[in-house]
């Protein structure tokens, strides 16, 4: 059983080199997801890989949160059209595999 791991906000803005206050906006206005814990407010090392996204999509390219909110929400809807795309593929394929092995 693992258990989950998290990374208190005062280490992953010291490391990307941003005021935590951003990161308690991006909670606030729901692109990441802090975690209140005894330590401190926390970011899950599940949601570090987002919290990075989202913070350079802001520091690095300029983009406001309203707009990081709806590259957030397309690429979701991409990737799971991918997933789905691949799952449709694996099926369809399966009926060409079971007559190939029929000749």
């Amino acid at each position: 059983m693992s258990t989950q791991r998290y990374i208190r906000i005062q280490e992953f803005a010291r490391f990307h080199q941003i005021e935590e206050s951003i990161l308690y906006e991006f909670d606030d206005f729901g692109l990441i997801h802090l975690y209140h814990r005894t330590d401190g407010p926390c970011i899950s090392d599940d949601d570090v890989q987002d919290c990075e996204r989202v913070v350079r999509l802001f520091r690095d390219l300029g983009i406001n949160k309203e707009g990081i909110e709806v590259i957030v929400r397309m690429r979701g809807q991409i990737v799971s059209l991918q997933q789905e795309l691949r799952s449709l593929k694996s099926l369809m394929e399966q009926p060409h595999r079971r007559s190939d092995q029929s000749v």
